[in-house]
């Protein structure tokens, strides 16, 4: 059992160190992905690739399964979505600007 157990492991962590998921949604510290059209996770993605981890958003609907990840495969996951984390960071910004234009009245 734990021999397949760590074999899950690996698929899911693998799959996300490449990059291989779809981005349900962004925010400044967290995203969620789904792996496979059907496995739900939430990735910690703020505080720099050392705190790259998984994050359980709802307690009530808990990640498919905590991955552990290796310094290595954080610092490759990291790297691979620090692009789209600064772009998702400059949407943010530029709604929040929007919305304070509209409070202030310009």
């Amino acid at each position: 059992m734990e021999k397949k157990i760590k074999e899950i492991n690996n698929y899911f962590r693998d799959k996300i160190v490449k990059g291989d998921y779809e981005v349900k949604t962004k925010g400044t510290h967290t995203w969620s992905i789904i792996i496979d059209e059907k496995y739900h996770f939430g990735l910690w993605i703020c505080n720099g690739s050392s705190a790259f981890s998984i994050y359980q958003f709802d307690s009530f609907k808990p990640a498919f399964m905590n991955i552990e990840f290796r310094e290595a495969d954080k610092k490759a996951a990291f790297k691979r979505i620090s692009k789209a984390i600064d772009e998702n960071i400059i949407e943010i910004k530029k709604a929040q600007l929007e919305k304070l234009k509209i409070e202030l009245g310009e």
